[in-house]
């Protein structure tokens, strides 16, 4: 999947969005299994300072690549909790804001979104009575600083995602805020979400194919 979507759009430097948990992990790990010395890769993470153990994620992801010799830049950010859009939209803004003053001239910033990733925003964006542009989900690529952004597992299932990590035997943190149901889209992944899938065991893959064919028809539109 990574070698035809690199291949397709004739990509030659890559910044991988490091968070160290497991989808960038993964995606950090497959990039350099197939890259050779013809292409540039580097990663970037985002300390956010919301929580007291914010630092050790960002220990975390320096260490894990320097064991693999790739550079790695890491930057501090002040999140503005006091916009009313809550503090994950108010991380998400700050984030993309410092990722794009960072990009280089012709660099493609490759994120870890994957398939579960986009039903949640879906939902969300159902919930919130979005129209046929909220549809669409998280764009799987488009024009970002002076560079591109790729979210090329876009099409694979965090299952997919694990069962790779725990073959190759990597490590990652994992988030304790991801078991909080106070926020929106963990209450879908932990409540929702699975009685969707056991009723209907494609669900994530039929939304997948909704938001693409809500990108074409918002161009047609």
């Amino acid at each position: 999947t990574l070698k035809r979507q690199i291949q397709g759009h004739n990509i030659k430097k890559i910044c991988v969005s490091l968070s160290g948990g497991v989808d960038s992990i993964v995606l950090l790990h497959a990039l350099n299994k197939i890259l050779d010395k013809d292409f540039s890769i580097r990663a970037i993470h985002i300390n956010h300072n919301l929580y007291e153990g914010s630092q050790s994620w960002a220990d975390f992801c320096q260490k894990t690549c320097d064991q693999i010799q790739i550079q790695i830049d890491i930057h501090s950010v002040k999140v503005n909790t006091t916009e009313g859009f809550g503090i994950e939209a108010a991380a998400r803004k700050a984030r993309y804001h410092k990722l794009q003053e960072s990009i280089q001239e012709g660099e493609w910033l490759m994120t870890a979104h994957h398939q579960d990733d986009q039903l949640e925003t879906i939902l969300l964006r159902m919930a919130r009575g979005t129209g046929v542009e909220g549809l669409q989900g998280i764009q799987k690529q488009f024009n970002f600083g002076r560079g591109n952004i790729l979210r090329p597992l876009l099409d694979a299932s965090k299952s997919e995602i694990l069962g790779y990590a725990r073959e190759k035997k990597l490590d990652w943190m994992e988030d304790t805020s991801n078991q909080e149901t106070y926020f929106d889209r963990n209450f879908l992944r932990m409540k929702v979400i699975p009685t969707l899938k056991e009723r209907w065991p494609t669900f994530s893959s039929s939304v997948s194919r909704l938001s693409s064919i809500s990108t074409q028809t918002s161009t047609l539109l």
